[in-house]
């Protein structure tokens, strides 16, 4: 006999349960998401945002050129990145892409490199597994920040603008996606 909160639906709704059942939890719950631990990546984040306007003062043996770990229109085949999208890279995000560097490569900041590869191996490895579900690459780093957005105590969310840099960053700088 089932008491007072027990609820048993059999059916469409396939829910058995003895208690309360947070049917939201099921509903909101998407397997197909690329979800990372966004803590490290926040801290970096928080810490390149505050001193981004010093960076230039930073002894860095950084250049784009050294960047160049394969050649972009190769990457990009290997990964299906459009041309549309690239250029929106180039053109929006590639300024930054030396100051992350000399960010990251920075001695005093050794720390928030260990953090910023950690987020990138979490994420290559995730992408790997889920990236036969998209078609072109960008629609994979939408996927990415949408699992952010959607996380409602996401603290990466106050700084998805510069997040959305990184991520490119971490593509240009072939931290995720194919390299051969």
């Amino acid at each position: 006999m089932l008491s007072k909160g027990q609820k048993i639906e059999n059916g469409n709704g396939n829910i058995q349960a003895q208690g309360n059942v947070n049917v939201n939890f099921f509903r909101d719950y998407k397997p197909n998401a690329i979800r990372f631990y966004e803590n490290d990546i926040c801290e970096v984040l928080k810490k390149f945002e505050e001193h981004a306007d010093d960076i230039d003062e930073y002894e860095g043996d950084a250049s784009l050129s050294e960047l160049e770990l394969i050649e972009k229109p190769e990457k990009n085949i290997l990964n299906n990145l459009s041309e549309d999208y690239f250029t929106i890279i180039c053109d929006e995000y590639l300024t930054y892409f030396r100051k992350i560097d000399q960010f990251l490569k920075a001695p005093q900041n050794k720390e928030y490199m260990k953090l910023y590869r950690k987020t990138a191996t979490q994420l290559n490895f995730r992408i790997s597994v889920l990236r036969k579900r998209y078609e072109y690459f960008e629609e994979v780093l939408h996927e990415i920040l949408n699992s952010i957005i959607s996380n409602e105590k996401s603290k990466v969310v106050e700084n998805i603008d510069v997040f959305i840099i990184f991520i490119n960053y971490m593509y240009w700088n072939c931290d995720i996606g194919k390299r051969k």
